[in-house]
């Protein structure tokens, strides 16, 4: 009982201390309304960078979307995983589906987010891509971002000696 109480004990001084911390505006902050938001929003926009642009008439009418869902550094880099590299075509088909997530948020202006997306090209070929990052619940912006393409399969490790 004793080190249970003093668990909660700690766990109540960590708290009042966040909270202390905190500015009044903070005090009044919806975290999970703010991530619930941002979570809709980059889905949207990974969405449709990657895989609902289609030629450069879709680019031009979609662009400010994505630069206000995604920011103008993060849409561009997405956007040339939809691009031939050689062409410039559009080449992807559709996007099969995309996840967003935060690790658990301390500070609502410097959050922790991954998002991970799975996209076909027009040739049929799958394609995965994750997105690491720091972003702003207040504001809904990326303030920093990596974008990684993923391999459809784990890698597996031969030789050495169990």
């Amino acid at each position: 009982m004793q080190t249970k109480l003093d668990s909660t004990n700690v766990a109540i001084k960590n708290y009042h201390r966040q909270t202390t911390q905190l500015t009044e505006f903070d005090k009044n902050f919806d975290l999970p309304k703010a991530e619930q938001v941002a979570q809709q929003q980059v889905s949207e926009g990974v969405g449709l960078a990657l895989g609902g642009i289609h030629s450069k008439q879709d680019w031009q009418t979609n662009q400010d979307k994505l630069n206000n869902d995604l920011g103008k550094k993060l849409s561009k880099e997405l956007i040339q995983y939809s691009q031939d590299r050689n062409t410039g075509d559009y080449i992807t088909a559709k996007n099969d589906f995309v996840t967003v997530s935060f690790k658990q948020v301390n500070t609502p202006e410097d959050a922790t987010i991954n998002v991970a997306s799975q996209f076909e090209r027009q040739d049929g070929t799958k394609k995965y891509v994750l997105i690491t990052g720091k972003y702003n619940l207040k504001t809904h912006q990326f303030i920093s971002s990596k974008v990684s393409p993923l391999a459809k399969q784990a890698a597996t490790q031969t030789g050495g000696e169990n």
